[in-house]
């Protein structure tokens, strides 16, 4: 938790070269070069503004829900009560580097709507820039576990999403923000890259001349293959300071498709609510009807039993996508028997894949008791650090994996009695997570966990 008098202590001038302001109006007929160049990135800027602003606010989406189902309708209303004024910090996770809050937080956004209107749109793609310059004059002491892994630095912005609860996560991620660029803002939407491929199959496949067929099976590989390959390891690209330029080269026709498909689309968003690939956080009474709908990947208080597996690639390069995680939980009476199976499998594409140096998190009801643990034959239930989060207990541990490795975890717990229900809680921007649910005896649930679910027993 950073300290209250903190905040009376750093002042950080807002850097002169943050983001990229979004004109409303794009420049258009005979252009130079370099016009061109600045107005593509102005097409993804524009196309990003369109896609956040129906994404969080529109009231578009009203017209669409009466063709859809009754709760769409409930919760679009639900969706434009959210509509107001203030500027937004818009997080742009990549969940390929899954981060308890939904993945590394690679760029971002700053999106002011002023008169129920979209007044300005600001991207930031370089997070290390201001990031670093920051860490090098403050010294914020690091949470323990990525003390562990990156000792000796400094807490920052892009590590900020550590708390599993993202509700508790915004507010540090808010003070790193308002400290660095001297804005204040009134909440914070974090949207995963899982949302992109998910896109591409409403949209169908975007042809490129630079890049070849891009649809929602290749998207993410040729992406991370412009930012690793060709932009960090290339001169030019880093003069250039824009990682993500194909994003910005292809969104254009994305946009048109998109646009074209709004019903499918207002769709995908809300059920990209459900999934958590969207996020929302407020600093007012919005953030009650944000809870109440499920919307702020908060860690859910229930009476009912408990179970929250939570990870974070520490230093594991982009490998996320490639783990394949499989749970069986077995309950007799007040005894817990809980497996974690997590495989590292290369990528088709031949990619470079680095070991998933993964920190898990198991959240189980208050009270719970760990009576063994063991990783890979070896016992690691000395080393298994047992904190109070969220409301429940919780029970960190490393879970690293090689490439083409097969790895097991098996946990015994004892835990209150007195519960009839199961309540499974998914981490944003997981994917490749099955579930095998046994209680007493009987299998009562097997699948994979695409939103939370709650199972009766």
């Amino acid at each position: 938790m950073l300290k209250k008098n903190i905040d009376g202590i750093f002042k950080a001038k807002r850097a002169d070269n943050f983001g990229i302001p979004i004109p409303i109006v794009l420049n258009k007929h005979s252009q130079t070069s370099d016009q061109v160049a600045n107005n593509t990135r102005r097409s993804f800027f524009s196309f990003s503004k369109w896609l956040i602003f129906t994404l969080i606010f529109s009231a578009s989406i009203l017209t669409f829900a009466p063709l859809t189902k009754n709760q769409t309708l409930a919760d679009s209303a639900s969706l434009y009560q959210l509509y107001q004024d203030g500027n937004y910090l818009i997080l742009f996770q990549n969940s390929d580097e899954l981060r308890p809050t939904g993945g590394f937080i690679g760029s971002f956004g700053l999106l002011k709507i002023k008169d129920k209107k979209v007044a300005n749109f600001q991207i930031e793609t370089n997070i290390y820039q201001k990031d670093d310059t920051f860490t090098k004059n403050y010294y914020i002491p690091q949470p323990d576990v990525i003390e562990e892994w990156r000792p000796n630095n400094s807490w920052n912005l892009r590590d900020s999403n550590w708390k599993a609860d993202f509700s508790e996560a915004s507010q540090d991620i808010k003070w790193f923000f308002e400290s660095q660029y001297n804005q204040s803002i009134d909440g914070i939407i974090a949207i995963n890259s899982n949302l992109l491929p998910e896109i591409l199959r409403i949209t169908g496949p975007i042809e490129s001349e630079e890049y070849g067929t891009l649809n929602a099976d290749n998207i993410l590989t040729q992406v991370q293959t412009e930012v690793e390959e060709n932009y960090y390891k290339s001169a030019e690209g880093l003069k250039e300071n824009q990682p993500k330029m194909i994003i910005a080269k292809i969104f254009p026709d994305i946009a048109t498709q998109a646009k074209s498909k709004k019903i499918q689309t207002a769709k995908l968003f809300l059920s990209a609510l459900d999934k958590k690939n969207i996020l929302f956080y407020f600093n007012d009474q919005r953030e009650k009807l944000v809870n109440s709908e499920n919307w702020g990947g908060a860690i859910v208080q229930t009476a009912d039993n408990f179970l929250y597996i939570n990870n974070a690639n520490l230093g594991g390069g982009k490998s996320s996508r490639q783990v394949a995680q499989n749970v069986q939980y077995t309950l007799n009476q007040n005894n817990l028997n809980l497996k974690i199976e997590r495989t590292l499998s290369n990528r088709s594409d031949n990619f470079p894949i680095d070991r998933n140096a993964n920190y898990t998190r198991v959240f189980l009801p208050m009270g719970a008791k760990l009576d063994s643990a063991t990783l890979a034959g070896e016992d690691i239930a000395k080393s298994v650090k047992q904190e109070i989060d969220g409301g429940k207990n919780s029970f960190g541990f490393w879970f690293i994996t090689n490439p083409n490795q097969t790895k097991s975890l098996e946990m015994n717990f004892v835990l209150p009695s007195g519960y009839d229900d199961l309540y499974l809680q998914k981490q944003p921007g997981a994917t490749g997570e099955k579930y095998k649910i046994d209680i007493n005896g009987e299998k009562v649930f097997e699948g994979g966990l695409e939103k939370d679910m709650g199972i009766n027993y």
